[in-house]
């Protein structure tokens, strides 16, 4: 593979479609105290695509 970073098979990507950009899950499920648990797992998704994000951009500039 060309790039180090991989996007594992997570709920949160999948309910993208349903729910939106990850950011604003994570920001109602903060919200919502029966939520808050969930919220680590969005945010760790999020982290995920950041690093592969910026993987990408790396890549491009080389």
């Amino acid at each position: 593979p060309m790039l180090a970073t991989k996007l594992r098979d997570r709920d949160a990507y999948a309910s993208m479609k349903r729910d939106g950009m990850l950011h604003l899950t994570v920001r109602a499920k903060e919200a919502d105290p029966a939520s808050r648990i969930s919220a680590k797992h969005f945010k760790i998704a999020m982290a995920e695509a950041d690093e592969l994000a910026t993987d990408v951009l790396v890549a491009l500039e080389e």
